[in-house]
């Protein structure tokens, strides 16, 4: 990210640029600025260089991550670095993909279970979640002896329509 201000006053260029990654090299580099010229424009390049750090540190601060993090993808190229064989590899993306699978299946029929007001909905969506779950735990048991990398979460694509 960079932010930049500039004042031109009676032909007397004052220029400062801060990237937020080399930001005391920056001070630096405008404190020499700020030393060549008059008081009037140092301050007014002060004032508007603190509001452009103010605000963009505000609003990159508040703002959700934009990349979303997808464990699947993770634990894949975790499982790659690891096994050398394309067997292994391919056994490892099934474990990863069923995972993931069951981790929608699990929070599927939670929210079928929070959201329903039918018996039946609620009862089919309990056994869900329970199967799911052992299922679950069966592949997590089995990831976990062979040194398979397996997700957290479930894919992005997985809750994009809720």
């Amino acid at each position: 990210m960079r932010i930049t201000a500039s004042l031109v006053e009676n032909n007397s260029h004052v220029f400062a640029e801060i990237t937020l990654k080399d930001f005391n090299s920056v001070w630096y580099n405008f404190d020499r600025v700020i030393q060549r010229s008059k008081p009037t424009k140092i301050m007014k390049v002060i004032h508007i260089l603190k509001t452009f750090v103010l605000a963009t540190v505000i609003l990159t601060s508040c703002q959700p991550n934009q990349k979303e993090e997808n464990s699947s993808e993770i634990a894949k190229e975790h499982n790659d670095t690891v096994f050398n064989d394309k067997d292994d590899e391919k056994d490892a993306d099934f474990i990863v993909n069923a995972v993931a699978a069951n981790l929608s299946e699990i929070n599927l029929a939670q929210l079928a279970l929070t959201k329903s007001t039918d018996s039946e909905v609620k009862k089919i969506a309990g056994m869900l979640e329970a199967d799911h779950t052992k299922v679950l735990n069966n592949l997590t048991g089995y990831a976990a002896t062979n040194g398979i990398s397996t997700p957290t979460t479930e894919t992005p694509e997985a809750t994009k329509d809720r």
